[in-house]
């Protein structure tokens, strides 16, 4: 994927390492795979790269092995959310009372 840049990119061989990873994929198949699916996920700044890689991978069903199941791509917002820490210098706490 040339020109891309990538916060977070995975790729998994489902029916080879999507459930575990590499971690005890070794260990559970220990044959070679005559059969396996591609999944790409990857997590990008804009919709444009996003569509980059969408695009990569479908044109894999059309240029890649032949009888390929399908390509769907989706691209969708993500909201994250992170726990900073602020200096207490930063925060003016004052209480104030209303009369009603």
């Amino acid at each position: 994927m040339i020109g891309l840049k990538y916060e977070e990119v995975r790729f998994d061989f489902i029916g080879m390492n999507s459930l575990y990873k590499d971690s005890i994929s070794s260990c559970i198949n220990e044959y070679t795979p005559t059969e396996v699916r591609l999944r790409v996920a990857a997590r990008v700044k804009d919709i444009k790269q996003a569509e980059l890689v969408g695009n990569e991978v479908e044109a894999l069903y059309t240029n890649g092995p032949s009888g390929g199941g399908g390509a769907v791509k989706n691209i969708k917002d993500i909201i994250s959310i992170a726990s900073i820490l602020v200096p207490v210098e930063d925060f003016h706490i004052t209480v104030g009372y209303l009369e009603v």
